[in-house]
């Protein structure tokens, strides 16, 4: 039963003090006492003694106040503080790396009750681990309920968290389904770049524009353009960004690949040019052999008519001018089988003279594009390079290839082409450059 409220009844206050109410409780008590044939009289007489009773002294007053104060029931522990209980099994398994105990832990900790709609931390945790174990849709959920969470300008972390998550979608995705999570990265991205500005995140700017550069250069059929701007903007802001530094590597060895290619056809000319030009050579040392080797035959004819004409008109002894005539021709004879050219006639030297002309002018132009695509891209030289001289020219670079870093974001194995124009890494299945609109291509 409770206890009777003696503040309400005699109109007093919890904070007035004892005396005050001792003695108001005595004016009252006397007042009755002078009252005693008035109705009800001996009930509120007992009543005030009972109450006077009660605030006869501090003590009995305290008491009298803690009797007051309304019952605690204890309540069953919150579901949401049993989901917490468990939350630090599911934290130590995935600092661990053991993401399927980690998986486990989280769906355990889940059964105990759903986290506080408030609790951004909760769902951020559980997006990583749903995002380890490639289980990407009830990972973007949860971190769908982080932003929710934590509300606009202040989600830029969540957002990025939520592209990241979507980049190792697309990777893992079948490939019609690839465009529009690709895209969504991107979007998301540039929503997280939005709020890091506004709040003054800078490293969650700088990691955005990293993995936007990333998403572009090996999702987005290697848009270097894109690529490398994103890349850039993200090293200005912090010069530790990994998919920004391996973006710019990519790029770079890219374009190695292409001057190596380059290259590569200027030794292909080279060769073709020293060969046209040998054949020139032999082929005018036979004309020269040829013309020689006519002479002496023609001279040893006419030795051999004279010598029969005279020994004819003046009776001579042909031997003295016949058999000379007949040694030189013998000997001239003698000599076109040996070293006469066996395409006598068909020397055709303007056509091939006018083929090398044809080929060093087609080595000239390469040798230029080449030098002005290096200085373009390599303005402080390219470290490690070998000097190879071609003969077609005064001097020419082999460029070393280095392969790409590993990226810790999958990347599929793609057999590396380029653009001939503008060097520009295209998609094995690209007919046309994205940058400069040229059908030519090359493989490297």
């Amino acid at each position: 039963m409770a206890a009777t409220n003696w503040y309400d009844e005699y109109d007093f206050s919890p904070d007035t003090p004892l005396q005050t109410i001792q003695c108001a409780l005595r004016q009252k008590i006397q007042d009755e006492e002078n009252d005693s044939f008035s109705d009800g009289h001996s009930q509120r007489l007992a009543r005030l003694k009972e109450a006077q009773a009660v605030f006869s002294n501090d003590a009995s007053r305290a008491a009298y106040d803690k009797s007051l104060e309304p019952e605690v029931i204890p309540e069953e522990q919150p579901r949401s503080s049993m989901l917490e209980k468990w939350l630090p099994n599911v934290i130590q398994y995935y600092d661990a790396k053991r993401y399927r105990e980690a998986l486990t832990a989280l769906e355990n900790a889940l059964s105990q009750g759903n986290p506080d709609l408030e609790n951004a931390e909760v769902f951020e945790l559980a997006a990583k681990v749903y995002k380890e174990n490639k289980q990407f849709p009830q990972a973007i959920t949860n971190v769908d309920k982080a932003i929710v969470a934590v509300g606009v300008n202040k989600d830029a972390r969540y957002l990025y968290l939520k592209a990241d998550i979507y980049d190792c979608y697309a990777y893992a995705a079948p490939k019609d389904q690839k465009p529009d999570l690709v895209n969504a990265t991107k979007e998301t991205l540039r929503l997280a770049i939005s709020s890091a500005e506004k709040v003054g995140d800078k490293r969650i700017k700088a990691l955005s524009y990293s993995l936007l550069a990333y998403v572009w250069y090996y999702r987005h059929g290697y848009n270097s353009a894109e690529a490398e701007k994103y890349a850039k903007i993200a090293l200005s802001l912090a010069s530790s960004m990994i998919y920004a530094k391996k973006v710019m590597n990519a790029i770079r060895d890219d374009r190695r690949k292409f001057l190596q290619g380059k290259v590569d056809q200027l030794g292909n000319l080279d060769q073709q040019i020293n060969a046209k030009n040998k054949q020139l050579a032999n082929m005018r040392f036979e004309v020269q052999v040829d013309g020689i080797i006519a002479i002496a035959f023609i001279a040893g004819i006419a030795l051999i008519v004279l010598g029969i004409i005279l020994g004819i008109a003046v009776k001579l002894s042909l031997k003295w001018i016949f058999l000379p005539g007949l040694v030189i021709t013998g000997v001239a004879w003698l000599g076109k089988k040996i070293f006469g050219s066996k395409n006598s006639g068909n020397h055709d030297t303007k056509s091939l003279k006018a083929e090398v002309l044809a080929l060093q002018a087609q080595f000239a132009q390469l040798e230029t594009e080449k030098n002005n695509y290096a200085r373009s891209y390599f303005p402080e030289g390219i470290p490690g390079l070998t000097d190879v001289r071609f003969s077609s020219s005064v001097a020419s670079v082999a460029v070393p290839v280095v392969a790409p870093a590993t990226a810790s974001h999958p990347v599929a194995s793609v057999k590396a082409k380029f653009c001939s124009k503008c060097g520009t890494r295209l998609l094995d299945t690209a007919k046309f450059c994205p940058a400069c609109g040229a059908k030519t291509i090359t493989t490297t």
